[in-house]
């Protein structure tokens, strides 16, 4: 396996328990917010009022609140992920030119080495030095709160949408509590929650943006980087051309698409970031 595959698979091996854990919690999301939900509809069934009202009822009253509970209830967690991949970041670069060796070392380590070796005996970072990596500082914490914040209404404009037209179809069809239950988990989350397929794919779309989003907050701590590279990841990704794009650490790239800071920016539009698993590479100061 050639260093630069080496490098795509040791970091998509990095990024799944971080897509588990996120995973993890969405699907607890989805599954209070359908509660409330159907405990909504299920008041209405015996009372005579058209489709459109029984369901417009049924929806939560304040989409509003529901965006301000989702950065409540994800915020920690988007903290956690995005500060363990600042410190990994200042980790590399933190000791000077004899550290980018060891750096340089490791990786042509890694190349020669079976993938499940450096998995198992090398680890996964899941703690953050606090005296590193700063999570508490105002750029780091406004670019969270902001992600928070679009990614949050967008998920609930996207559910709010698929509860219209799941329920409109079987409500008109007669259901009983039953269906109408297996309805409501199929809008959240595609199928049941059991087997997920959208908590699952906005996992994977978070993990790789907090890993963007930390790791340029990480580069921009360590006072040492200047540059952030573009790694694009699949043969077929929309963002081939992207692939070995490097720009200034404050600049957007502008081969993805869309101008973009990170892969999975929120500057970007859901079509052009959903499921996206590409990842950055830096350069220090000459």
């Amino acid at each position: 396996m050639t260093l630069a595959k080496q490098t795509v698979a040791l970091h998509l091996a990095m990024m799944k328990p971080f897509v588990k854990l996120l995973s993890a919690r969405l699907r607890s999301y989805f599954a209070s917010q359908a509660g409330l939900v159907l405990d909504n509809l299920s008041g209405l069934l015996d009372i005579p009022q058209p489709i459109e009202t029984s369901i417009q009822s049924a929806l939560l009253p304040d989409w509003g609140v529901e965006n301000e509970r989702y950065q409540r209830f994800m915020g920690s967690v988007y903290q956690d992920v995005a500060g363990v991949w600042g410190q990994s970041v200042i980790d590399d670069f933190s000791n000077g030119v004899s550290e980018q060796r060891a750096h340089d070392a490791f990786w042509d380590f890694c190349s020669e080495m079976p993938l499940d070796y450096i998995i198992t005996y090398i680890g996964i970072p899941w703690s953050v030095d606090k005296d590193a990596f700063e999570v508490a500082r105002p750029v780091f914490t406004l670019e969270l709160e902001d992600r928070l914040r679009v990614v949050g209404s967008r998920i609930n404009s996207t559910t709010k949408l698929r509860l219209v037209t799941k329920l409109s179809k079987v409500i008109t069809l007669g259901a009983g509590i039953d269906e109408l239950a297996d309805a409501i988990m199929e809008a959240y989350d595609g199928t049941s929650m059991e087997t997920p397929r959208r908590s699952n794919a906005i996992a994977r779309t978070e993990a790789t943006g907090l890993a963007g989003l930390g790791s340029v907050a990480g580069a921009r701590q360590s006072g040492v980087i200047a540059r952030k590279q573009w790694v694009t990841v699949g043969e077929s990704s929309r963002h081939q051309w992207a692939d070995g794009e490097e720009v200034m650490l404050e600049e957007q790239f502008m081969l993805t698409g869309e101008p973009l800071r990170y892969p999975a920016d929120t500057l970007g539009s859901p079509g052009n970031i959903i499921n996206c698993r590409c990842f950055l590479k830096f350069n220090r100061l000459a």
